[in-house]
């Protein structure tokens, strides 16, 4: 990997990120990764058919109660927060975008680090191209400055040889929201 580290010297480092991934993927397309996940395991190691297992994952995915401040919601949109099943999904859904267009864009070629929604690259002005694919898969995007970039609780610093990581670093963003269900309404959160 060290030959693209050095190839890409010219260029800055780029981080992407998902905004809201989990219900922002829609729940037939994950059901359609999950399949195609699911045809590549021998069915002779599976415990039980291929569409049962599609069914169990149909039934988890699309009813998705929830309880807010004492009251129960039903989520409409997406892959539900908190569910250890959406995380696999979410993370299906990355990876099959990823095989299947992102790295049409970038080339094959290219550092692309990723880890489930957050992509570490040395390929700048990708961000109006990779948000064209699903429209609601949108990445926020941010460049280095002055040699380094924060990137999954490290800091990445550029040197002659290669990046280096600085675990030490921690940067805690704060996160406000004004979403807050209404009693009787279904929402999308």
């Amino acid at each position: 990997m060290s030959q693209k580290w050095k190839s890409c010297s010219e260029r800055k480092f780029v981080s992407f990120d998902v905004k809201s991934l989990f219900t922002n993927v829609p729940i037939d397309g994950a059901i359609k990764v999950a399949q195609r996940a699911l045809r590549r395991v021998d069915e002779d190691e599976l415990q039980l058919q291929l569409d049962d297992y599609i069914e169990l994952i149909r039934l988890c995915v699309e009813f998705g109660p929830f309880e807010f401040r004492g009251r129960e919601y039903e989520q409409i949109q997406g892959l539900a927060m908190g569910s250890p099943l959406s995380a696999v999904l979410a993370q299906l859904s990355m990876e099959t975008l990823e095989a299947d267009h992102y790295r049409n864009i970038v080339g094959r070629n290219v550092v692309w680090l990723c880890y489930v929604d957050d992509i570490l690259t040395l390929v700048p002005d990708l961000l109006h191209r990779l948000n064209a694919i699903r429209p609601s898969i949108q990445f926020t995007a941010e460049e280095e400055r002055d040699e380094q970039l924060p990137f999954l609780d490290t800091m990445i610093h550029r040197r002659p040889d290669g990046p280096q990581e600085d675990r030490r670093h921690r940067e805690r963003k704060e996160v406000k929201t004004q979403q807050t269900p209404q009693p009787g309404v279904r929402h999308t959160l």
